[in-house]
């Protein structure tokens, strides 16, 4: 019998900001959201606190999508700031505590520099100008001393310190390092090189190091080093090196400490009593005869120069100006690097380009990462605004209008973005103190970018606020509606916006590859964007397209593609997220492919593998028997299975000129083409870089053909025995000759680099020859037979050896060794002690690099797609309960369930997958077409192995992971009583 008795109502509210007494939302204050932009805010607020207490689970889940991608912002906005010194730093490194300003001597006349001390060049002067400079009116370093100090403030003080670079060995290897020669008993220096454990070397024969150059060459407090002169500084052509006579033997007595407010930056690598190595007044004397001929500047690797801490009174910038007029470098702390002449800005403007580019791409990459969190948090939020319906359709028949909907779903991601933001950046703090902990060497220092940190946490609150920004739009829905109407549900319907998407995708397309063929940077970072961007947008429409085609398939397959269509504010934003990640790393992974091909198809060896090239330096003129025999010797104490070393001549003119051969193509049409090498030198110097082999035209029968890595030596060998010139095929002509332009380089022994005083000459000269089948490397470009070089009058030296190792190669610094022990038949002792340079350039490039990039890309992508997948799959079980009830009641299986699941992670993780790499192949054609643009033919490279594995294992895993997440037993409805 049916209980007719009426239910009393609720008595009505007062006022339309006013909820009902035994309202379920009476919890929430009492009231509803005022139409004020407060109280609107105010109530949100009280509603989140209640959601994050009723759902903590996917509260959480927000959190954590939000500090992910803050902890990572957080963590390399530190070691980028970290990576660079500060200002701060960089004067207290070269200045210490104490000093206010620091001077080097640069130029013998005026000068342009940077505030940061930078040299940028020298003013063309008269010479009236020049007569009055310091180094022209001083002879010693005392007298140019005293002039310095006429133009510093009054009760200025100099305190010299001598920079020199040096090598330094121990038994357990060799580093080429920075010391500095000073007074240690001075309170200024000391204060400069501060000690943290043993003395200061402040006696003969003693030193102190860096703890990174006392771990390198393995020693510590008592031991002993060998200090001797870089081959830098003996092996000038001018024959100007710093060199001194002898090596010294210093005791290590000190470990220099690092500079304040960092753990492994120092002032200095090592540091020397003052005129240890070299006096003051002997490199005075050698700079200022280097400086009288324009021959000195900032930049010299080998010959540098008197510097100076100043005490007193502060230098300011127009002490600096006076300073740059006579030719002297100045680091002042009373003068900001911001305080820059726009002269000095213009001289580093490329530097800023440069940086723009950079950022312009970073910016790209954080734009779709942040894309990326927001799509990844999108579902959790559509789930949760599902689950307040009710509670929005309560508060809108209470008054509550369209703002205060809104606001009340939206709060909701302002605070889980503020606590998500606030966990990233103290994790991401925790993370860098870590690994400076771990790897000083990584950090200079820890100054926290202050404004892009708070850029970083107002990020964080984007992405939880723009998540729930369409969930927030859709509760607004309810402000017009009943109670007593059913609930919103999304549509099927598909809207104008996800037409449009597609159509941006396709245009985005057209633009990239528009960009590719004139090579514009800015057009494809925005074409990129956009496609990105249109993908998004269109993914709606594609899971419909994709719904519809299933109708053919099982149960499960119909039911997921269905129930991703019916809930696309939950689907399609992590669909998104997968489509916008695995599009970029797809892009990303053929371009890295295409480029290690690229690189390994256009290898050039310079040498044969494990095969060395030893060479005396130009002053030691042509290498005799003797030095191929101490050559050889020393060789074998590293490698005993060597083969003899096969000697290598060059033409010359004379003991004092070779000569440089360069082709002249036919009809001088040069045809540019890109190689890699990939050659060393040891010990490194900076003018070694382009072939110790041979400088000038080989002479050979065909002996070096095999060991210089020269193409078809047997094609080779048969030219020679023609007595015909061996050249590139490019480079022969139809007649049966090659022609070239011979450079005749003087060794330069005088100090006049002027065209008066031995430039360098050139002639054209022809001489017989057949053109070669191959790439040859750079700078062998002839093998002249001895019959032609004796026919042509031409002069030959012996100045390399090639040797077989017939084994690996050592280690570098076995290598540096080995170019310093040897000791040559030279002019002079210093060119003995100078020893050889080893060149080695058979090696192919490594592509472990690229293999690594490949993979971690791979990882990457699985761990991306599979978060996503695993949220759309929790919520969708999480919210599919009533239909599973459903499907109980009418028969179903336990394990429809677990299947369902499986189908609906799967799905998910397909669909992504799939337009994602078609978008991300696009992307990678573009930028494998923009280098084919710049003229180079690089090849389209799909990594299928990587690829493959993220198609067949993300979908696998997906889908084993929702069923073991998964219950097989299906929940009953409770019965209403």
């Amino acid at each position: 019998m049916t209980n007719n008795v009426m239910t009393p109502e609720p008595p009505a509210p007062s006022h339309p900001g006013e909820i009902a007494s035994n309202s379920p939302e009476s919890n929430l204050g009492g009231k509803s959201p005022r139409t004020s932009l407060t109280g609107r805010w105010r109530f949100a607020l009280r509603y989140s606190a209640a959601q994050i207490r009723r759902a903590k689970g996917r509260t959480t889940l927000i959190v954590v999508m939000v500090m992910l991608p803050v902890l990572a912002g957080t963590f390399l906005a530190l070691i980028l700031a970290g990576a660079e010194p500060t200002w701060q730093i960089t004067l207290d490194t070269r200045l210490g505590a104490t000093a206010t300003a620091q001077v080097q001597s640069a130029a013998i006349g005026p000068l342009m520099q940077a505030p940061d001390g930078e040299y940028i060049g020298n003013h063309e002067v008269d010479e009236t100008t020049l007569a009055q400079s310091f180094a022209a009116t001083s002879t010693t370093i005392t007298e140019y001393e005293q002039n310095m100090l006429k133009t510093l403030p009054t009760g200025s003080k100099l305190h010299r310190e001598v920079p020199l670079r040096q090598l330094a060995s121990s038994e357990s290897g060799s580093a080429t390092i920075a010391v500095v020669q000073t007074d240690l008993s001075d309170p200024v220096l000391a204060d400069k090189f501060r000690l943290s454990a043993g003395v200061a070397p402040i006696g003969p024969e003693q030193i102190a190091l860096s703890p990174k150059t006392a771990q390198d060459l393995d020693v510590w407090l008592g031991d002993t080093i060998t200090l001797s002169d870089t081959d830098a500084q003996v092996a000038r052509g001018d024959g100007r090196g710093t060199s001194s006579t002898a090596a010294n033997y210093p005791t290590v007595t000190g470990i220099l400490a690092p500079v304040a407010g960092t753990r492994a930056s120092f002032a200095a690598e090592a540091v020397l009593p003052a005129d240890t190595v070299i006096p003051a007044d002997e490199l005075f004397s050698r700079w200022h005869e280097a400086a009288a001929q324009g021959d000195v500047t900032m930049m010299s690797y080998d010959l540098t120069a008197p510097t100076w801490l100043i005490s007193g009174q502060p230098v300011s910038a127009t002490d600096v100006a006076a300073l740059n007029s006579n030719g002297v470098i100045a680091v002042s702390r009373a003068v900001d690097p911001s305080m820059a002449t726009p002269e000095a800005r213009g001289a580093f403007e490329w530097r800023e380009q440069n940086k723009r580019a950079e950022n312009a791409w970073l910016a790209l990459v954080l734009l779709i990462g942040l894309l990326q969190a927001t799509l990844m948090a999108g579902p959790a939020f559509a789930v949760g605004a599902k689950r307040s319906e009710r509670d929005l359709k309560i508060m809108a028949t209470q008054g509550a209008d369209r703002a205060a909907l809104t606001t009340a779903t939206l709060g909701h991601g302002v605070t889980l973005g503020v606590i998500g933001s606030v966990a990233g950046i103290v994790l991401g703090f925790g993370a860098v103190l870590a690994m400076w902990q771990l790897q000083p060497r990584l950090i200079v220092s820890l100054q926290p970018p202050l404004l892009q940190l708070v850029l970083i946490l107002l990020a964080g609150v984007a992405i939880a606020t723009v998540a729930a920004w369409l969930p927030a739009r859709g509760a607004a829905k309810h402000y017009s509606s009943g109670v007593d109407e059913p609930f919103n549900r999304d549509k099927y319907a598909i809207g104008r916006l996800p037409w449009f998407g597609l159509t941006m995708a396709a245009v985005a397309a057209v633009g990239a590859i528009v960009a590719a063929g004139i090579s514009s940077r800015n057009l494809l970072l925005v074409s990129i964007v956009a496609l990105e961007v249109g993908l998004i947008m269109a993914t709606g429409l594609l899971l419909q397209l994709f719904a519809a085609a299933s109708k053919s398939l099982p149960l499960s397959w119909r039911y997921a593609a269905r129930d991703a269509v019916r809930h696309r504010s939950r689907t399609v934003p992590a669909t998104a997220a997968i489509i916008a990640s695995v599009a970029g790393l797809t892009g990303a992974l053929i371009y890295n492919s295409s480029d290690a091909q690229f690189r390994s198809e256009n290898f050039v060896p310079s040498l044969a593998s494990q095969v060395l090239a030893i060479s005396a330096y130009e002053e030691a003129g042509p290498l005799t028997s003797t030095d191929i025999d101490a050559i050889a010797t020393a060789v074998r104490e590293l490698a005993p299975d060597a083969s003899d070393p096969v000697p290598v001549a060059v033409t010359t003119i004379g003991d004092d000129t070779i000569m440089e051969w360069w082709q002249i193509p036919p009809d001088n049409e040069y045809v540019e083409t890109v190689t890699y090498s990939s050659q060393q030198h040891y010990p490194y110097w900076d003018w070694a870089l382009d072939g110790v082999v041979a400088a000038g035209a080989i002479v050979d029968d065909g002996k070096v053909a095999e060991l210089l890595a020269l193409p078809n030596p047997e094609d080779i060998r048969s030219v020679l025995a023609q007595g015909r010139a061996a050249v590139p095929a490019t480079f022969a002509r139809g007649d049966g000759t090659a022609q070239f332009q011979i450079w005749e380089r003087p060794r330069i022994e005088s100090e006049d680099f002027s065209d008066d005083g031995g430039a360098d000459t050139d002639v054209e000269y022809t001489l017989p020859a057949t053109g070669v089948e191959g790439q040859w490397p750079d700078r062998t470009n002839v093998i002249i037979p001895p019959s032609l070089a004796a026919e042509h009058g031409l002069e030959t030296q012996i100045r390399s050896v090639l040797i077989d190792l017939n084994g690996p190669l050592p280690s570098a610094s076995k290598l540096n060794l080995l170019a310093t022990s040897v000791e040559l038949e030279g002019a002079s002792a210093e060119q003995r002690q100078s020893g050889v340079v080893i060149m080695t350039g058979g090696e192919v490039p490594n592509d472990d690099y690229a293999n690594q990039f490949g993979w971690i890309v791979v990882l990457i992508a699985v761990l991306l797609t599979l978060a996503a997948t695993g949220i759309v799959t929790v919520l969708a079980v999480t919210e599919s309960r009533r239909d599973m009830s459903i499907m109980s009641a009418v028969g179903a299986a336990p394990r429809t369930r677990k299947l369902i699941a499986t189908t609906q992670a799967t799905f998910t993780a397909v669909s992504g997958l799939l337009l994602g790499l078609v978008g991300g192949a696009v992307l990678g054609v573009v930028l494998v077409a923009m280098e084919r643009a710049r003229g180079t033919d690089w090849p389209v490279v799909v990594p299928w192995l990587n690829l493959a594995v993220i198609v067949v294992v993300v979908p696998v895993v997906a889908a084993g992971l929702a069923a073991l997440l998964t219950r097989a037993r299906m929940p009953q409805v409770q019965r209403a009583e």
